[in-house]
């Protein structure tokens, strides 16, 4: 079995023992009154796990001070870093964060309109030649002196943060690539703790239709680019199946290179979604052309029964895409 179909096979059997297992069986827990038990029951879930990957953190610090954080496209990566960062700090060790994507290439004097949408989702975009240099510097104990990526400008700006790393300190990177071999080789992986992120689920429809993280994280990422990125629900749907296609090939052949995946699904999410999608798919806002996503996302939803945000913990990964996280 592949490191993804254990966590998997681990996340069933701990749903299947609380007896949440399709979406009536929530309908049913909000129903009757038993939602907050079950919200408690996910949030102690993701601490246990997080809590063990850092204790296994600790146990290599001596060897592995570089901790690598990837993952596709609304897998919730940022979220898990800011929570393994405080579980860190409970067992007295202190972390530094690093974005991958502030080693993304310089595109200030490109054209806006020369740039493919798809430009900081190959790791081709990134200079990790650099990444390698600074790394290394960071593992003799040296100050290094890191790149700033400015999303707005395109420009990448070297030298104006710096960073060294103490005996009881460790380094997060997050990032898509962070697993991808052209990132990882640069540095040796001798020296770095891998962690692969993802959102699986094992829940299923009422018609017994299973749910894909492809399509959890595609709901992730809609919600978020309307309320976060100035984005309509027309230029999500526009480039995921290319993101998705991106990531077959700079993201998903690295996961079992993982020392272990997090699951960062939250059994209750669609229920929140249901919330959120309907205003940004709804008729007159979504291409003609789009119309397979628009009815596959309301079929999904409407099997559950809506949930208020009021209900979402400030540390949940829920909070990355509907907002107000207490965690950044």
């Amino acid at each position: 079995m592949s490191k993804i179909d254990i966590s998997l096979s681990e996340y069933k059997n701990w749903c299947s023992s609380i007896g949440i297992l399709c979406a009536d069986d929530l309908n049913c827990a909000i129903k009757n009154g038993k939602i907050n038990q079950i919200i408690n029951l996910c949030e102690i879930w993701h601490e246990h796990n997080i809590s063990n990957i850092a204790e296994m953190v600790k146990n290599n610090i001596d060897s592995k001070k570089i901790i690598m954080i990837a993952g596709p496209s609304s897998s919730g990566k940022t979220s898990f870093s800011h929570r393994l960062n405080l579980h860190l700090k409970v067992l007295g060790i202190n972390s530094k964060t690093i974005s991958l994507d502030d080693y993304y290439y310089d595109k200030s004097n490109t054209p806006l309109e020369e740039l493919d949408y798809l430009t900081f989702d190959y790791a081709d975009s990134l200079d990790y030649n650099l990444f390698g240099e600074n790394m290394k510097t960071l593992l003799s104990g040296k100050k290094a002196s890191l790149p700033i990526f400015d999303f707005a400008t395109r420009r990448r700006i070297i030298g104006e943060k710096k960073m060294q790393l103490g005996d009881n300190e460790v380094v997060i990177v997050e990032g898509l690539h962070a697993l991808n071999d052209v990132v990882t080789s640069k540095v040796g992986s001798g020296n770095l703790f891998k962690i692969y992120c993802t959102a699986l689920t094992c829940l299923k429809q009422n018609n017994g239709d299973k749910i894909s993280s492809r399509t959890t994280r595609l709901l992730r990422r809609l919600i978020r680019d309307c309320y976060f990125r100035s984005s309509s629900a027309n230029f999500t749907f526009q480039m995921w199946d290319d993101v998705e296609k991106a990531a077959e090939v700079n993201i998903y052949p690295f996961t079992d290179s993982a020392d272990v995946v997090f699951n960062s699904s939250v059994l209750y999410e669609f229920c929140v979604y249901k919330n959120h999608i309907p205003k940004f798919i709804k008729n007159g806002l979504v291409d003609e052309k789009y119309k397979n996503f628009t009815d596959k996302i309301n079929n999904l939803l409407s099997d559950f029964c809506t949930l208020d945000d009021s209900y979402v913990p400030r540390m949940c990964f829920i909070r990355e895409f509907i907002g107000k996280s207490s965690l950044f």
